[in-house]
């Protein structure tokens, strides 16, 4: 990348530098159509013909090999032969998992098993049915022991998701990363109060959230 000539480069970790870029490019049409043209024009240089090509100079350039010592050669003999029984031992459990699944595919097509299907569906459907009576008597009890609020309170939910609970400010991380969020901890007093979740994929954890 080359500056002004096919692309805006600004400091690594600069914020202002690249909103000031972002901004330059937005306002300045000239500019963003003289940058995208430039920028196609380098792309077209890097074609698989020129990368085969500095790949095998750079492989002429390499020094001959030196000779191996005859114990770096018994070493590296005896790592080739580990490697060939690790091959092995792979192979094997490759051939053991596909029995293991032609087993499970010839019960799938038995009678038995198709005979079996409607009544785990039933029961399946049972246990949710249960599941729910369950939840409904439960938020019911919930509600009817619960005080009413005194006054109404705003919430905002703010969901960032893959992020690690170790990595924001207000949970002990030096450095700044998450300046605003650590703000609205400092005023609404958040940040000490631990949160669980009852799955680990995003959709079931968003479905299980309980603000009070």
């Amino acid at each position: 990348a080359r500056h002004d000539d096919n692309a805006l480069v600004v400091p690594p970790a600069d914020e202002q530098a690249l909103a000031t870029a972002i901004l330059r490019l937005v306002e300045d049409r000239p500019l963003r159509e003289r940058l995208a043209q430039s920028g196609l024009a380098t792309a077209r240089g890097f074609t698989w013909q020129r990368s085969a090509e500095a790949f095998v100079a750079f492989l002429r350039r390499l020094p001959e090999p030196a000779p191996v010592a005859p114990a770096a050669r018994a070493a590296l003999e005896l790592f080739w032969q580990s490697r060939g029984r690790d091959k092995e031992t792979i192979a094997a459990l490759e051939n053991e998992l596909g029995a293991v699944l032609e087993t499970l595919a010839t019960i799938r097509k038995s009678t038995f098993w198709k005979a079996a299907q409607p009544y785990w569906r039933w029961k399946a459907r049972l246990l949710r049915g249960a599941a729910w009576v369950a939840l409904a008597g439960a938020l019911g009890a919930c509600s009817l022991s619960s005080p009413a609020p005194s006054a109404a309170k705003g919430v905002v939910l703010v969901s960032i998701d893959t992020l690690r609970p170790d990595h924001p400010g207000c949970y002990g991380y030096a450095p700044p990363s998450s300046p605003e969020i650590d703000r609205l901890c400092r005023e609404d007093g958040g940040g000490d109060q631990p949160t669980l979740t009852l799955d680990s994929h995003t959709e079931q954890s968003l479905r299980s959230l309980d603000l009070l």
